[in-house]
């Protein structure tokens, strides 16, 4: 995620208290999400992609918005891509 040292899981049971709720046993951390680009699509990446919404509901900490974190990256009308 970005060059950094974050492996980017976006599912991931170790952080989110909602995923061994819906699915016991689960312990699995792992990158499921993805932001794909192509040299032709018209758009090229500003920045490195993001995780977003990976952390609990303020004054909920068992509840997260989702059960896999979101993914977001900012973009710019490129006609050649990048």
């Amino acid at each position: 995620s970005g060059g950094d040292q974050d492996p980017g899981y976006t599912f991931d049971a170790a952080k989110n208290a909602m995923i061994p709720r819906y699915i016991p046993g689960e312990s699995r951390r792992m990158r499921l999400d993805r932001i794909l680009v192509s040299k032709n699509f018209g758009f090229a990446p500003v920045s490195p992609c993001r995780l977003w919404a990976q952390e609990a509901v303020p004054g909920a900490p068992e509840v997260f918005p989702s059960d896999h974190f979101g993914l977001f990256i900012d973009l710019r009308y490129d006609p050649v891509g990048f």
